[in-house]
């Protein structure tokens, strides 16, 4: 059991193993920040002693694996922005607050997909990459698929596979799930919150997609 730690050992996440009959004890804590509760965090589906976990503090946007036989945590990769290409040129994305996070593999590729509110701001990107000072600070919410990112490749945009940032989805995904079938086709569902503003409830919305 992965348990996000506050209060007294913020931005830990607790590992439990499992004793059947027994009482569960603890492996120890794993250390992926120094402040807040740790959001974005998973068991691997592809290797049963290894966890994944979203950074919090002074490692936000840090990606750690968790070995859960001795709660060592080992920094995967950096996300703080990340670049998409558009008909209009490339847009640079700061990235927002990160509800979820799964790992899955596929041949010798490995797929990492975050969901919640993908973009805090935007800064489009003239020819040359640069900063355009047209920046805005407007959201995205969805789920951002990264394929064998290293901290260079999710800033530059390589690593980007999709970024399922659409307007259907008006607040943060915080409900994601991946699956993988007997041909490696790996597939995510992913569905927002509902919140009630003064104008009236914004919609639930579902929504199956594959991603290789």
């Amino acid at each position: 059991m992965l348990e996000s730690k506050a209060g007294t050992a913020p931005g830990k996440v607790k590992v439990w193993k499992w004793n059947g009959a027994s009482a569960p004890t603890v492996v120890g804590t794993a250390d992926t920040g120094d402040s807040g509760s740790v959001r974005g965090y998973s068991f691997d589906a592809e290797d049963a002693n290894t966890a994944y976990a979203f950074g919090v503090g002074v490692s936000l946007g840090k990606v750690f694996s968790i070995n859960l036989t001795t709660a060592a945590a080992t920094e995967v990769f950096t996300i703080t922005t990340w670049n998409i290409s558009g008909r209009t040129g490339a847009t640079k994305h700061t990235l927002g607050m990160v509800w979820n996070l799964e790992h899955r593999k596929a041949g010798t590729d490995n797929y990492y997909v975050l969901s919640g509110t993908v973009s805090s701001g935007q800064q489009p990107l003239d020819a040359d990459g640069n900063n355009t000072g047209t920046a805005t600070t407007n959201s995205l919410n969805g789920v951002l698929v990264l394929k064998n990112p290293t901290s260079e490749t999710a800033t530059s945009g390589a690593a980007v596979v999709s970024a399922a940032t659409d307007s259907s989805y008006t607040t943060a995904v915080r409900t994601m799930k991946t699956f993988k079938n007997a041909a490696g086709e790996i597939f995510y569902a992913a569905k927002n919150y509902t919140a009630n503003p003064a104008w009236g409830a914004t919609p639930y919305v579902l929504q199956l997609r594959k991603i290789n």
